[in-house]
């Protein structure tokens, strides 16, 4: 279900293409259910914060990030990437009839696929998935399967995606698989601020939505204004390129960013501590996910993450309470994980942890060191707890 929608007007653009006009519409309802949601998990409301990562988000497909803008990219030089027909005001790919039809359906003429080939190319990659065996249909095996991405295929985007990953292989930003191109693809960019989940607390506007922007030729961006983002940062094309199956067995010991079924229901810290992060795993819905088998057993993530199983988190525990992080804590052997006020002493590199007791409002202070196995690592928790904090929150007052 849509919480928004925009798109630039197609008649109020420059004479280089650039937007100067987009529409944004916003479903009131949609937005007020997720934001209840919001309050009833975390105790009071998040409407403001999710309202603008929300308007941000449309913001950028509508200056630029969007699928009805990538004919009019213009290069360095301020040359169109895709030639223009001045005669008929439109670009020679004869948009929009047989691309507008083939959009409504998901697909994407060949036509215009040719067209866009300096801004958007499909490659064909191989994905490891479970199957059962042609003449044994109740046994499974291992097979490799031709998978089709498309990706933006642009000089900036292709160096910071490259360099993000640590990947080579790289040659662009994928889109979401069988969605609009607009969206970064989830399981790769979860948290990106232009990856289609919009309801998470945790969108980051990143270097590589800025340098997509950039590459539009239409404007001058400084990409170290992005925002700090880590998701899947300098893993590899192990994990940008390959199934979530090959990575799994290749990390036996921690899968993490995925989750096995032993993890169903299960919590753990994010990496960096500032969030509570939920194995999405789930059991066997429907026949689409077959295609996409990473476990003998009936166990998949969600469509969006081409079902791979990971773990997600809503909301930054800075935002429950500035001074808060993610604490893995283990009491009498049974690890609880929550976010947890924190007050630290850099002189003796102690910290104090804040638990809620009961229903009465009574609390308790548990004090950790930097030695101490049950409490996480002095430096990870207090080297965040005064974070430079992204531009949606960095001047919140904290009630």
């Amino acid at each position: 279900m849509a919480m928004a929608f925009s798109a630039p007007c197609g008649g109020y653009r420059a004479s280089d293409g650039r937007p100067q006009l987009i529409i944004i519409v916003l479903c009131h309802k949609v937005i007020n259910i997720v934001a209840l949601s919001l309050e009833l998990n975390y105790g009071r409301s998040y409407s403001v914060e999710l309202l603008q990562r929300l308007i941000v988000h449309e913001i950028f497909h509508g200056l630029g990030i969007d699928r009805s803008s990538f004919a009019h990219f213009v290069d360095k030089h301020g040359i169109r990437r895709i030639p223009y027909d001045d005669e008929h005001g439109r670009g020679i790919h004869r948009f929009p009839l047989d691309v507008f039809y083939s959009i409504i359906n998901y697909k994407i003429s060949d036509h215009w696929r040719a067209d866009v080939s300096e801004v958007i190319k499909k490659i064909e990659y191989q994905w490891t998935v479970y199957k059962y065996k042609k003449y044994l249909p109740f046994f499974l095996e291992k097979r490799v399967v031709n998978l089709t991405a498309f990706i933006a295929f642009l000089p900036n985007v292709q160096r910071e995606v490259r360099e993000y990953f640590n990947c080579f292989d790289l040659q662009g930003i994928e889109f979401q698989e069988r969605r609009s191109f607009g969206h970064f693809h989830r399981r790769i960019f979860k948290y990106e601020l232009m990856n289609p989940t919009t309801t998470s607390l945790l969108s980051k506007i990143s270097r590589l939505s800025l340098a997509f922007l950039h590459d539009s030729g239409w404007y001058y961006v400084d990409l170290s204004a992005g925002d700090s983002y880590s998701w899947g940062k300098g893993l590899g094309c192990d994990f940008a390129m390959k199934s979530c199956l090959d990575w799994i067995e290749n990390h036996p010991e921690d899968s993490f960013p995925y989750c096995l079924p032993k993890h169903m229901r299960q919590y753990r810290c994010s990496p960096d501590y500032t969030t509570v992060l939920e194995c999405n795993i789930q059991k066997y819905i429907s026949s689409d996910e077959l295609d996409y088998r990473y476990f003998k057993e009936h166990y998949f993530g969600k469509d969006k993450d081409s079902f791979c199983p990971m773990w997600e988190g809503d909301i930054d525990c800075r935002l429950i309470d500035i001074d808060s992080m993610c604490i893995e804590y283990d009491e009498n052997g049974r690890l609880d994980r929550r976010c947890r006020r924190v007050q630290c002493d850099n002189d003796t590199r102690t910290y104090i942890i804040t638990y809620d007791r009961g229903m009465n409002d009574s609390t308790i202070e548990r004090t950790c060191n930097g030695t101490d196995a049950k409490c996480p690592p002095f430096e990870k928790i207090c080297s965040a707890i005064v974070p430079e904090f992204d531009w949606y929150t960095k001047n919140r007052q904290v009630q």
